[in-house]
């Protein structure tokens, strides 16, 4: 995804590319409420890329591909069972390491850094 390299631009820790790819979401990328009475499965990343919209599982799993394409290896999709509010879900967020620490970035909550209590 040659669109990522131009997100990071000049960015040169994880945490700052992580936080310029999430910024870059919350301007361009909706949820989609209607998707969830999908019957079947995910669609892809380029497809969520394409049309600017996905539910939490699509959303994290376009995250995870801009972060790798952008050099953040220690991307990952993370199951969310308890949310931050601490309600019980199955819910979907990204997640990178800095500085040995674990920082979940979750598009469909609009938050960056996330305090989800179980995962």
């Amino acid at each position: 995804i040659i669109h990522s390299k131009k997100i990071i631009e000049g960015k040169t820790d994880d945490y700052s590319k992580a936080r310029a790819i999430f910024d870059w979401f919350e301007r361009n990328i909706t949820y989609d409420h209607a998707s969830l009475k999908r019957a079947r499965g995910y669609r892809n990343a380029r497809q969520v890329f394409e049309e600017k919209k996905g539910i939490c599982g699509e959303m994290a799993f376009l995250f995870v591909v801009m972060a790798w394409y952008s050099g953040i290896n220690s991307a990952s999709y993370v199951s969310v069972r308890v949310d931050c509010f601490g309600k019980k879900v199955h819910h979907a967020c990204a997640s990178f390491f800095h500085k040995n620490k674990l920082i979940l970035v979750d598009p469909a909550y609009s938050t960056f850094d996330v305090k989800h209590k179980k995962y």
